[in-house]
């Protein structure tokens, strides 16, 4: 081919701008050819761009939107693998991809036709090519592929009105703003005439109606029934059956699906077409969702069906999750309304109970001290025994309002630096006449002035005194009980101070060890001993820890004894 042929032909290749509504591209190495089928298009008006061999060069565009073709025509005569490695680069090109490609071919040089439908060819045209009767090929498959086009546009659109409606469903937990979305949502989309959803009575969902009637179109009454009616069957129906009932004209009495007679015994006379989605979970329907058109029959493709089951299925989790979330935020209130009802109960028990028990205590330090007559030494050693048990009292008392306010959210910490050793000492100070008492030797072991922690110093007291009276009281004579404290590190790596409290007392038993911190709670052995004690002590103990952003362990071993970890976050010495 001369060179003029050639510069000619590479100056018609690409348009400044599109002059025709369709575009097709010619590639085909003989120029008689290709100037042929150029005035056979361009007669049908098409615009045409035609080449000898191969793609457009990034330096022969001007824009993708100029230069995207809508057909190609391309010579497949001769060798099968030329014309596939051609299909393929067509396919990988960013401004042929997807574009319908029509082979072009002689009798003589046909090739294998099915290899070429499998690489992606989608009609072939045989040499002559001109006349009616080839236009009417290159037509019918640019009308054929622009109907696909068309469709999944359409299809692109409707799953795009579907994100909407998805993105206000999940902006709200409310289930009837839920259901308002979807009814509006799908009649707006697919311009129903009305849209009704009715989910049943179920323990699964709440029950709830709701209606979107299309502007200018009066309301009616919805026709729900009770529990069990036609409605339900319908719907319990299509869930079994896992399918949609798509109606496309009521009118036409021949061409009526399964289950249109339900549909029509629920819906109005008015309604010429309808859509009905079942709405369920696991094995049973909980509701049922209606597209109905009042001015003509429609057809329902079955993306638009779909499409439609996706919203709904959405709308069953976003319905099931909404109910459980509603339920468990009520549990939630009741639970927390009972909590205050028994920390109010708790503290006007313990009133009520201070009250008689400070009189009683008071009159019996009288009566001891003679102040209604010389008591004799039988009566003394009874008003021991009750002066003991009204102290046990007292300390129920106590160890009760403690509890309380560790579970009250106002009752704040109160942090302040405080020196763990010197707390220590003073401990065993106060409680070595009680181990001295028993014949318990009672020991105390830190790094001085180095177990710094932040925190309330009077609540820390009353920690290591619970577990240090707790030791000394399961303790037997000639026993020891030792606290060691200890620069450590917690969990998390950051700096902590450790205080092990060991005894070598009666020991826990390991089924007893999980429940040890629970209130009342008090180990077997201990109660089969008859030991003393209300159970609230460690419950106390590990809370108040807790609070202070610490954590207790145990490690026992029934006969041998117990050692109680207590672990607070370390401070940096202040001053």
């Amino acid at each position: 081919m001369a060179a003029d042929t050639i510069a000619a032909e590479r100056a018609v290749v690409v348009p400044s701008r599109r002059t025709a509504a369709l575009t097709a591209l010619v590639i085909h190495p003989d120029a008689k050819t290709r100037r042929g089928v150029t005035a056979e298009l361009e007669a049908a008006g098409l615009a045409v761009v035609s080449r000898s061999n191969g793609l457009l060069g990034p330096d022969e565009l001007t824009g993708p939107e100029e230069l995207k073709p809508d057909i190609i025509l391309l010579d497949v005569d001769g060798p099968d693998s030329s014309a596939i490695d051609t299909l393929r680069l067509l396919h990988g090109d960013q401004y042929a991809a997807g574009t319908p490609v029509v082979g072009l071919t002689t009798i003589s040089g046909m090739p294998d036709m099915s290899m070429g439908f499998a690489a992606g060819i989608a009609d072939y045209a045989i040499a002559p090519f001109f006349g009616p009767a080839f236009v009417h090929r290159i037509t019918t498959v640019l009308a054929r592929f622009g109907q696909l086009r068309i469709a999944r546009q359409g299809a692109e659109r409707l799953r795009e009105h579907a994100r909407a409606i998805l993105v206000k469903v999940r902006s709200t937990n409310d289930p009837a703003s839920m259901a308002a979305h979807v009814v509006a949502g799908l009649g707006e989309t697919f311009a129903a005439d009305r849209v009704w959803l009715h989910v049943f009575e179920d323990s699964r969902v709440p029950y709830l109606t709701a209606e979107w009637n299309r502007p200018g179109l009066r309301a009616v009454e919805l026709p729900w029934e009770d529990a069990g009616g036609p409605t339900q069957h319908l719907a319990d129906r299509l869930w079994s059956s896992t399918r949609a009932l798509a109606v496309d004209n009521h009118a036409d009495r021949q061409g009526l699906p399964d289950g249109a007679d339900l549909a029509e015994g629920v819906c109005a006379p008015e309604v010429l077409a309808s859509l009905a989605i079942p709405l369920g979970e696991g094995k049973a329907a909980f509701g049922i969702v209606w597209l109905l058109m009042t001015d003509g029959p429609r057809i329902w493709t079955t993306a638009e069906v779909t499409l439609v089951q996706q919203v709904c299925g959405y709308l069953e989790h976003a319905l099931v999750q909404g109910h459980l979330i509603t339920a468990q935020q009520i549990v939630m209130e009741r639970l927390l309304e009972l909590d205050k009802a028994k920390s109010d109960f708790v503290a006007t028990v313990n009133h009520e109970l201070r009250t008689p028990l400070t009189s009683i205590t008071g009159y019996l330090d009288m009566v001891r001290d003679g102040a209604g007559g010389p008591v004799p030494p039988t009566a003394l050693a009874m008003l021991d025994i009750v002066d003991r048990n009204a102290n046990r009292l007292r300390q129920l008392i106590e160890d009760m309002l403690t509890i309380s306010r560790i579970e009250s959210v106002a009752d704040e910490v109160q942090t302040a630096e405080v020196n763990l050793g010197m707390l220590l000492t003073a401990v065993v100070a106060a409680l070595q006449p009680i181990a001295t008492a028993k014949h318990v030797r009672l020991e105390c072991d830190y790094p001085e002035g180095s177990l710094l922690v932040g925190g309330d110093a009077a609540a820390l007291e009353q920690v290591f005194t619970n577990i240090v009276s707790n030791a000394v009281k399961f303790t037997p004579a000639l026993g020891r009980v030792v606290l060691v404290g200890r620069q450590a590190a917690a969990a998390d790596g950051t700096a902590a101070v450790t205080v092990d409290v060991s005894d070598t007392g009666i020991g826990i038993p390991e089924s007893d060890l999980p429940k040890l911190f629970g209130r009342f709670f008090r180990a077997t052995n201990a109660s089969a001993a008859a030991i003393p004690g209300t159970g609230l002590g460690l419950a106390i103990a590990r809370g108040i820890v807790v609070r202070h952003g610490g954590d207790v362990s145990v490690r026992s071993t029934v006969g041998s004894g117990t050692t109680m970890s207590v672990t607070l976050p370390a401070t940096v010495p202040t001053g």
